[in-house]
Order: C-alpha cells, then sequence, then structure tokens
C-alpha cells in the first residue's frame, strides 16, 4: 500500500503528460499553417457544425460572420441553416429550413452593410432562390434564379451580382424589380468564386483559371489552377482555394502567385475583411479560421524600446548613488544630539 502511494503522484503526472502531449499532437496536425510571415491562425469556432456549404460573410460593423451550414439530417431531410457567428466563438442558428436530402442545400452567401440583411442561395425543394433574411435570421423574401448561383458577392457600387455557375455568365441582381440581367457572357465554366477590389474590378474562379473583369468589361486571364474554388479579394491580392488544399495569394495584374496555406483540405468559403483578416470556412473539421496579421516592430519602435530601457538603467543607477550618498555621510550635530543615548541628552543639559 505504501509503494503504491508513493508512486501515485508519478503516475498522476506521467498521465498528465500523455494526455497533454496527445492533445497538443492532436490540435498541431488540425491548426493551419501560414506559410508567409506575420500572420498568425485561431480557431473561431469547431465542432458546431454537421457541415459547413460555402457561404461566408462578414459584417464590418459588429465583426460577426454570417455562413451557410446544416445540422444533422432528420430522414430525408437535411436540417439547413444560416448561423451568425461571433468572433469569441459563439454560433448562433438565425434561420433554419429542412431541405430535401436529394435537392441543392443552402450554397453561398453575401452580407450587405448597408441594409443589414444576408442574401444567400438555396435550391430547396422549389426553384432555386436568392434569400433575404435580415440579420436576426426573418425571411424577407424569395427571388427566383435563373440558374444555380456559383457565387455571389457586392461590388463597391453597392450592387450584387452572382456568377452563373452552369452557363460561365456573370449576372447583376435589380434590386428594384427582382431581375437578374447577364453583364457579361460565358466567362468561364464552373465559376465558384467571385469578389471584387475596391477599383470595381471583379476576380472570378473557376475552370481551372482566375479571371479578371474590369469595369469597361475586359476579360484578363490572371492564372491557372488545379481547380479554383473560393475567392476573397483584399490585402492588395485576390486569395483563392484550389483542389489539393491550398490557398493562393494572385498579384490582380496577373504578375504572379504565391502559397499562403498548404495541406488544408475541405476549405469551402473565404472572407477577408478591411482590419486586414482572413477567414476560411473548412467543412473537414467543421470548422472558421480566422488569419490576422501580427506586423514585425518597426526599427525605430526597437530603437525607442532600447533608449528608454536605457534611459530606465541610468535612472536607477542615479537613485543608488543618491542612496549610498545619503547612508553614508557623517551626520550632522542635531541628528547626533537626536540618536544619542539618554546620558548623552543629560551631560548636555
Amino acid at each position: 500500500m505504501e509503494s503504491n502511494v508513493r508512486y501515485m503522484p508519478a503516475r498522476i503526472l506521467f498521465l498528465a503528460l500523455f494526455l497533454g502531449t496527445t492533445a497538443y499532437l492532436q490540435w498541431a496536425v488540425a491548426q493551419p499553417i501560414p506559410m508567409e510571415a506575420g500572420w498568425a491562425v485561431r480557431q473561431v469556432v469547431g465542432g458546431r457544425f454537421t457541415a459547413i456549404l460555402g457561404g461566408l460573410g462578414a459584417d464590418p460593423v459588429s465583426t460577426d460572420l454570417f455562413l451557410t451550414g446544416a445540422n444533422a439530417a432528420q430522414g430525408n431531410f437535411l436540417d439547413n441553416r444560416v448561423y451568425r457567428v461571433t468572433l469569441t466563438g459563439i454560433a448562433t442558428a438565425v434561420h433554419s429550413e429542412l431541405i430535401d436530402v436529394d435537392a441543392y442545400p443552402f450554397g453561398p452567401l453575401a452580407f450587405d452593410p448597408e441594409s443589414r440583411m444576408v442574401y444567400f442561395v438555396s435550391g430547396g425543394n422549389e426553384p432555386i432562390t436568392l434569400r433575404k433574411i435580415d440579420e436576426f435570421g426573418a425571411l424577407l423574401e424569395n427571388v427566383t434564379a435563373p440558374q444555380w448561383l456559383g457565387a455571389i458577392a457586392f461590388a463597391p457600387d453597392g450592387q450584387l451580382y452572382a456568377t452563373g455557375a452552369l452557363t460561365g455568365d456573370i449576372l447583376r441582381y435589380g434590386e428594384s424589380d427582382d431581375s437578374f440581367t447577364v453583364v457579361h457572357a460565358d466567362v468561364g465554366s464552373q465559376l465558384n468564386g467571385l469578389c471584387f477590389d475596391p477599383q470595381g474590378n471583379a476576380y472570378v474562379s473557376g475552370d481551372l483559371q482566375i479571371r479578371r473583369i474590369d469595369p469597361g468589361g475586359t476579360v484578363t486571364t490572371i492564372t491557372s489552377l488545379s481547380a479554383a474554388y473560393a475567392t476573397a479579394c483584399g490585402d492588395g491580392s485576390v486569395f483563392t482555394t484550389d483542389s489539393s488544399g491550398n490557398i493562393w495569394r494572385v498579384a490582380p495584374d496577373g504578375s504572379g502567385r504565391t502559397r499562403f496555406l498548404s495541406g488544408q483540405f475541405g476549405i469551402v468559403s473565404l472572407a477577408f475583411t478591411s482590419d486586414r483578416r482572413l477567414y476560411i470556412g473548412e467543412d473537414n473539421s467543421e470548422s472558421i479560421w480566422e488569419f490576422y496579421y501580427v506586423p514585425e516592430p518597426s526599427t525605430a519602435f526597437l530603437m525607442l524600446v532600447v533608449l528608454l530601457a536605457l534611459d530606465g538603467r541610468r535612472k536607477r543607477f542615479r537613485r543608488c548613488v543618491e542612496n549610498s550618498k545619503v547612508q553614508h555621510r557623517p551626520a550632522s550635530l542635531p541628528e547626533m544630539i537626536l540618536h544619542a543615548p539618554h546620558d548623552i541628552h543629560s551631560h548636555l543639559s
């Protein structure tokens, strides 16, 4: 009994180290690692969804994220949902519909900060529609779409554009009459990504290529990939995913591309925010990841830190010298009289 008690702390320590190491290895395997210097990553939320369905939008005011996902199936129906996710990791289903498992589920999503409305695509148990809900999930309108919309995005002028996944067209949605107008025909096939830069250039991913469409309508291929899926514009670049688990940073002028992330399969959606944060929806782990830039200290800042440190040391040295002088200076006659024994006081009196 005494032997068991003696070795119990060691066993507990070994078990704690084993469990901690196992948990760390699991985290390290799942944690995506950006390949660019200066970027850090954190998991916003994970394991909250049965599936992430490809729609992701960011609210610049509240900083909340909106995404299309799904909960567990109920018979022949899948519980499709629109989630609102805070950056602290609280995911709330604000809108839910039961949709036949053989029908189109919820798909692309875009958030309009002006009207505070969420737009998303759904096939459901009826014709393919563009649904509008408010930020709290109340259904406002269903608009019949001419075909499945592979991606939707707001341009700088506030208008909503969509890609025709089958025809390869770019369509503009008319808010006043709920119309879809083809503005660029036969751009490519399987158009699954769409975003805009501040100058109004559109970037479309699909058909193994990324294409730029300038405001005048000129179409230019800026890069080719094994497959191009989700796309987001930001940081002076175009971010896009491929079939090999990569996220690429593509130069808008077509001058080149660099690998931003590698080996992260299951990425179905991207969103880039004005405060230089890239969010990805990853279906394999049902997670939302946030990539954020941590700027390196500038040379001037480092010099300021060194100067402040040296100034602090100089001040501490000066205080030590002054304290030393106080401790070793000769006592004055009043001080000697004050601290002298009682018999000295008697003698002087």
